[in-house]
């Protein structure tokens, strides 16, 4: 009796798991003196970063950088109808190698959407990224970035694919920006 009461609490109990898009995996290199550790730099401090980030499917507007928050207006055209959404992220950045190969350096990105506009929440929560870098010489880091876009709260079938595309269309501009910084020779 004992073990079918405990059975019912574990059935009953609420396991919702997140639901997320997985991005298709982004494959880039990192040439330049002190490579790594300007690729570390700026992750840890992300300003620059962002400050390099141009949205890529929506126009940008109104855009400030502080540390390691972005906030902008972004508007987005479909079908003639046009429609302005105000976007905040946070990125936060760890060390993460147990998403890599043992001779990887791994990093993770979480680009928190709390604060923006309910459109975006409503439909997107946040991006998550995975950096696995491997050293190929003195001069070279190769990369690749896997990423997921988790659902928000109240994802619409008509709205979200549109919010989804929109935040994955991001992830080439943010590895662009990223290649830009670290390559500017730039280190805190």
């Amino acid at each position: 009796m004992k073990k079918l009461l405990f059975l019912a609490l574990i059935a009953s109990t609420n396991l919702h798991a997140e639901e997320f898009f997985s991005v298709a995996p982004i494959k880039f290199q990192l040439e330049g003196a002190k490579v790594e550790e300007r690729l570390e730099q700026t992750l840890k401090y992300p300003e620059g970063l962002l400050g390099r980030f141009k949205s890529e499917g929506a126009k940008m507007s109104d855009k400030k950088v502080s540390q390691n928050s972005m906030s902008f207006k972004a508007t987005k055209t479909v079908m003639f109808i046009s429609k302005t959404v105000f976007v905040n992220g946070v990125l936060d950045v760890t060390e993460d190698n147990k998403s890599c190969d043992k001779n990887q350096t791994g990093y993770k990105l979480i680009l928190n959407l709390d604060g923006s506009d309910q459109l975006v929440t409503d439909n997107v929560d946040r991006l998550e990224a995975i950096i696995c870098t491997q050293t190929l010489n003195s001069k070279k880091i190769a990369g690749t970035v896997k990423g997921k876009i988790y659902k928000g709260s109240d994802y619409s079938h008509l709205v979200g694919p549109i919010a989804k595309g929109i935040i994955e269309d991001q992830l080439n501009p943010l590895l662009k920006a990223l290649t830009e910084e670290v390559q500017s020779g730039k280190t805190n």
